[in-house]
């Protein structure tokens, strides 16, 4: 199956075909470059989803010979009750058919000096871990995430536990109560 990934960023790119090869499908992946359509540093749960869903259309319309899109963002979250900011993936994967699908990795809370920085000062939190970790692109490397863990986690990872999570609508024993038929994935 050929799927279309809304981004060449490597470390995307490898999670959404990890994310695949977890249910044991095997695709060929075709990266497009595409605009998320949010503001490259999304400040909320809203705008990071709005940006995935962009994506996943973009890349759709851009790859006519893809079954399906792969639309992958990352943002941050405000938690209220904490007072905190966590960093978190958003995958949305559309379809030929126009169905849609959602899916949330784990979120990380964000150093309180980062997020200081982030809001009071406009600093992207890319800008932010670059120096920092002293890595160059970090956001197409292991990610912010991979330097907090000492590289024990990663960006790629992060990607692809959302896009296993967008995947459950598709693939669950009851995908038809999504509104997917039993042959689709």
């Amino acid at each position: 199956m050929k799927v279309a990934i809304g981004s060449r960023n490597p470390a995307k790119i490898e999670g959404v075909v990890r994310a695949y090869e977890f249910f044991g499908i095997g695709i060929e992946a075709v990266p497009v470059e595409v605009e998320s359509g949010v503001s490259r540093q999304p400040l909320s749960l809203e705008e990071t989803v709005r940006g995935a869903l962009t994506r996943a259309m973009r890349a759709l319309e851009a790859a006519p010979e893809a079954e399906q899109s792969v639309g992958v963002e990352s943002g941050l979250m405000y938690v209220p009750i904490l007072n905190r900011i966590v960093d978190l993936t958003v995958a949305v994967i559309a379809d030929r058919d126009k169905k849609l699908s959602l899916g949330l990795s784990p979120a990380f809370e964000l150093p309180p000096e980062v997020t200081r920085r982030i809001w009071g000062e406009g600093i992207e939190l890319e800008c932010i871990a670059e120096s920092l970790s002293g890595i160059e692109s970090i956001g197409e490397k292991g990610g912010f995430i991979s330097y907090l863990t000492e590289n024990r986690y990663t960006r790629s990872e992060l990607v692809r536990q959302a896009v296993i999570m967008a995947l459950v609508p598709r693939l669950c024993p009851i995908k038809q109560m999504y509104g997917y038929p039993s042959h689709s994935t």
